[in-house]
């Protein structure tokens, strides 16, 4: 990025790269959010040497325009095919995602392994997500209350992990109703608005 960002009349760009634990529904929250958008303004490609999928979109905040690549780097099986066939892209990340699912202990722990293996060294901004917040929500109005606390994440846990590796910006969502979808990618695009240096993140 330059010395000024966002620039006014002019298109920002912001590479987002998110990461996911298994069936945490990283997949499904991008689309979540690009259904928003008319079918001609996303462009849909793979990154290059890679099976990774990636979205570009165009993207309005505080009177600014950004075009947002999104790349998802989760482990999930499923994901559309590419819509042309343009040349694969690969670009360094402005901001990376970390992905856990309220319903799944295990992806704490699964993305608290991410991030000590992609070294997380306050060069590359993060941002914490907790998808499936829904869920919660049902688990309390059911009868399966303790089985819910049980096999759950807990926020005290998130912030835990958030304070070891600095992460400053937790957001919840829901990728089934929508739920703050929306408010991941404009945390992402306002985070990026401090100064930061760009970090290329390997595929694996």
């Amino acid at each position: 990025m330059g010395r000024r960002f966002p620039v006014i009349n002019q298109l920002n760009y912001v590479n987002i790269h998110i990461f996911g634990a298994p069936r945490c529904g990283v997949t499904r929250l991008i689309q979540s959010f690009v259904s928003s958008y008319n079918e001609r303004d996303v462009l849909i490609h793979k990154e290059l040497n890679s099976n990774t999928m990636a979205y570009q979109v165009p993207f309005q905040l505080d009177s600014y325009s950004f075009c947002l690549r999104i790349c998802d780097l989760s482990q999930n099986t499923i994901a559309p095919s590419p819509n042309s066939d343009i040349m694969q892209l690969q670009y360094r990340a402005d901001i990376a995602v970390y992905c856990y699912s309220f319903d799944d202990p295990a992806s704490l722990p699964f993305i608290t392994r991410l991030l000590s293996e992609k070294g997380n060294d306050g060069e590359l901004k993060s941002i914490l997500v907790g998808n499936k917040v829904d869920l919660r929500s049902e688990w309390k109005l059911g009868t399966h209350l303790n089985v819910w606390v049980f096999n759950s994440v807990t926020q005290n846990n998130v912030k835990w992990l958030a304070e070891i590796f600095g992460i400053s910006w937790l957001v919840e969502c829901s990728a089934e109703t929508g739920q703050s979808v929306a408010e991941v990618f404009e945390v992402a695009v306002k985070f990026c608005g401090r100064k930061n240096k760009r970090k290329m993140i390997e595929m694996s």
